[in-house]
């Protein structure tokens, strides 16, 4: 009999100690022991993490100093710390101590949402970006561009504003200043004057000319002249009829 106890005694031990090695929770009659799956020996719900008592949601769950809890049964039983999806189950949570919400990531009145009204419109902590020329709208009003092109609408300093009949610097005006050379012109020679040879010069729609008498042939010269007193314009002269040929853009 004494043997039977005795192996009987052998047996239990023997299936405590496969008990605790495979993670089983053995409940006696005074007390509960046992390894956690996945956790530490007897831990108790709440536990002692530094964590759960430091006023922050570090599991993000709204709640702050979660302690834990244990889950499953049998040698399913794990030890869950900081684990937001025990909070129906043995949640433990102490009320976090609500200050203003700041942008910084963390949800400071423990309200659950992060950051709430404290963001800029771009969604981001800090000012606005400033709005560059860029096509691109910086800060985020919903506008591109808004205040910074220039007169003409575009992006960079305003165009200069140069003799060609078009408001270049977009102010309303055209060619205005002293960007147009009024139209202007000589001849050396005084007109339409064949036998002796001339040259006009001047200014044109803010171009300078010149242009000196020629002879195409030897019988034929074009004559430069001034028309108006301020056009350059010219003609073909057959020297053969008032002269004999042409010479040095001259009839002669």
């Amino acid at each position: 009999m004494k043997g039977q106890i005795g192996q009987f005694k052998w047996h239990i031990a023997l299936v405590l100690v496969i008990g605790l090695l495979l993670g089983y929770t053995i409940t006696t009659g005074f007390t509960t022991i046992g390894l956690a799956k996945g956790g530490n020996p007897g831990k108790p719900v709440g536990g002692d993490d530094p964590m759960c008592s430091d006023g922050i949601d570090n599991d993000d769950d709204g709640l702050c100093d979660f302690r834990g809890c244990y889950e499953g049964k049998g040698r399913n039983k794990v030890w869950l710390e900081m684990d937001p999806d025990c909070t129906s189950d043995n949640d433990e949570s102490e009320s976090c101590e609500p200050s203003p919400e700041i942008c910084d990531g963390i949800d400071n009145n423990c309200n659950g949402e992060i950051d709430e009204g404290v963001l800029n419109n771009c969604g981001e902590c800090g000012p606005e970006p400033t709005e560059v020329c860029d096509g691109i709208d910086n800060d985020c009003d919903g506008l591109t561009d808004e205040g910074v092109t220039n007169a003409c609408g575009e992006c960079g300093p305003v165009p200069p504003e140069i003799c060609d009949g078009t408001d270049n610097d977009c102010d309303g005006e055209t060619d205005e200043g002293s960007v147009c050379i009024p139209n202007s012109c000589i001849d050396t020679d005084g007109g339409k004057v064949a036998d002796v040879q001339g040259t006009i010069t001047g200014f044109i729609f803010g171009e300078e000319f010149s242009k000196t008498d020629m002879c195409n042939s030897t019988a034929y010269m074009t004559e430069y002249y001034c028309a108006s007193g301020v056009y350059p314009a010219e003609k073909y002269v057959d020297c053969s009829i008032n002269w004999t040929s042409c010479s040095n853009g001259a009839c002669v």
